[in-house]
């Protein structure tokens, strides 16, 4: 393994260069996430994909519209899951080895950032022109890869011999089964930045002469220092956004989870009831998917025991054995709840508390910390059971809660 990787770096340095970087920041996303106390569940980090990309630089309209252009380049070097990395640097290694064996080193580099960057401005233009929502995130390599895969597939199409024509109907497979899984799952793909990437791509191609006439010269190795400069420039313009933006984006987080957390126990309090409805045992099913994002391990444990008496609930009512088991289960849960939510308070008001100290401002992330003030005001009073401000009252046990109707 290693003599390859060794022999991968020294034939194809731009590619492996690119998914070592993927590697690397992945490997800091998720420690980065476990530092900050945030449950990881292995199926989210595996496949499905956990927060934390905003601090690294993953794109939203949002974003650009608060004129963090750099993000377009940024969101390339990131990947929500293992798997998500994993597929993108098969294809990388893939397309890249021959995109690089062409073009050579530095244009591969110019070509990888101008499909990526591209492909995501094109994206961003379709999805605002659309009024799709601002605040989907979205990020991975594979916006540029399919820049490159539409780049081979118009270099292959207009070279006409036999190697040409194979790489062109393999572009055309690749770009097939992309759309169809695009399709297949519209929630998790980006289709939009695919189809952006494409269009760079397919136009890029159209210069394949002049790319190939460029191998050696200096005009080749300046696009690939341009490029890496972009590239460490976009790094460090998120880092220093990140350092002024995390205080205010931290406390908006703790402000939406203790709100999360306040429903969630509302609705578990219906569950107490001998009899309560189909519809609010549906309910209470959904808040428990959504406390394996927020709970630690004893919580999910207790969330999952739950769902199979709730599977039988809604099938009859349940035998005074197995309801005495669900009241259990639920009063674990709620104290798991408790135990978050009053870490969470504690947490937000240390930080408010550090706000207020000179030298140490918490600014909102558009520069107005009074705003930021009245929307975190809003949210809470927004959430069901809008509780005290521990920073000005007492804290509410969530136990004490009463009933409430449905609010999912």
């Amino acid at each position: 393994m290693r003599r390859w990787l060794i022999r991968e770096a020294r034939e194809f340095p731009a590619t492996t260069a690119v998914w070592t970087t993927w590697i690397v920041v992945f490997a800091a996303m998720t420690a980065d996430h476990m530092a900050s106390g945030e449950p990881l569940s292995a199926t989210r980090w595996l496949f499905f994909g956990f927060d934390g990309g905003v601090g690294f630089g993953d794109l939203t309209l949002d974003d650009l519209a608060r004129g963090q252009f750099w993000r377009l380049i940024t969101c390339n070097f990131l990947h929500y899951s293992l798997t998500h990395l994993a597929l993108n640097a098969i294809a990388m290694y893939q397309v890249g080895s021959w995109i690089e064996s062409t073009y050579g080193p530095p244009q591969t580099l110019f070509l990888f950032g101008l499909t990526g960057g591209g492909g995501n401005l094109i994206s961003s233009a379709a999805r605002y022109g659309l009024g799709l929502s601002r605040e989907v995130h979205s990020a991975g390599g594979s916006v540029a890869i399919m820049g490159l895969v539409g780049l081979c597939a118009v270099a292959g199409w207009r070279a006409g011999d036999a190697e040409g024509r194979r790489l062109f109907r393999l572009m055309v497979v690749f770009i097939v089964l992309t759309a169809a899984l695009g399709a297949a799952f519209p929630q998790t793909i980006d289709n939009w930045g695919h189809g952006g990437g494409l269009i760079v791509g397919l136009a890029a191609g159209l210069v394949h002469g002049n790319l190939v006439g460029r191998v050696g010269k200096p005009s080749a190795s300046g696009a690939g220092a341009a490029m890496v400069l972009l590239f460490v420039g976009s790094a460090v313009a998120q880092y220093a956004a990140d350092r002024r933006d995390s205080p205010a984006r931290f406390e908006r987080t703790l402000v939406r989870r203790s709100g999360y957390l306040t429903r969630a126990a509302r609705e578990l309090h219906w569950l107490r009831r001998s009899n309560p409805p189909r519809d609010h045992l549906t309910i209470a099913a959904k808040w428990l998917k959504v406390l394996d994002e927020l709970l630690d391990r004893p919580g999910r444990v207790e969330a999952a025991a739950i769902r199979p008496i709730l599977d039988e609930a809604c099938n009859g009512t349940l035998p005074p054995g197995r309801r005495r088991e669900l009241d259990q289960h639920i009063q674990r849960l709620l104290d798991a709840i408790q135990r978050r939510y009053d870490h969470d308070r504690d947490r937000l008001r240390d930080l408010r508390g550090s706000k207020r100290t000179p030298g140490h401002p918490s600014p909102d992330v558009r520069g107005d910390t009074a705003n930021a003030d009245r929307r975190l005001q809003a949210t809470e009073e927004s959430d069901r059971g809008t509780h005290a401000d521990p920073s000005t009252g007492p804290r509410t046990d969530l136990r004490a809660i009463p009933d409430s109707q449905p609010d999912l």
